[in-house]
């Protein structure tokens, strides 16, 4: 089998060799590789918390994964039909609630809370 039959066969949802919760599954599509991405966060975070400090080198490599488990994680909210609009409450209220404890927070940081559907 040439590697693109093969690729098509390993993400094929009809397949019953298409492993649940992976991509193409009708199975909560998505959750593995939201997993995946979670525990690449960890991996980086620890690297930071275990070194000297963030280096730029890990701080490149923590906004990275950041990124993609913010992408993940749209795609598992909208490919299982997640309600988007309940999401987006709690994500302002856990927002609301982590600025609240920053006695002063920074411009940066209220423009970040801003880009993300705050209400500084």
């Amino acid at each position: 089998m040439s590697e693109p039959e093969a690729h098509a066969v390993a993400t094929d949802a009809a397949n019953p060799r298409c492993k649940p919760y992976s991509l193409p599954s009708d199975d909560w599509p998505g959750l593995a590789k939201l997993v995946e991405e979670c525990g690449d966060v960890l991996e980086a975070a620890g690297k930071i918390m275990g070194g000297s400090g963030a280096s730029y080198l890990l701080r490149d490599r923590l906004s990275g994964e950041l990124a993609d488990l913010l992408a993940v994680t749209a795609f598992v909210i909208e490919a299982n039909g997640l309600d988007g609009s309940s999401f987006s409450r709690r994500r302002a209220d856990t927002l609301r609630s982590l600025y609240s404890r920053v006695s002063r927070p920074t411009e940066t940081a209220l423009a970040g809370y801003d880009a993300l559907g705050g209400e500084a």
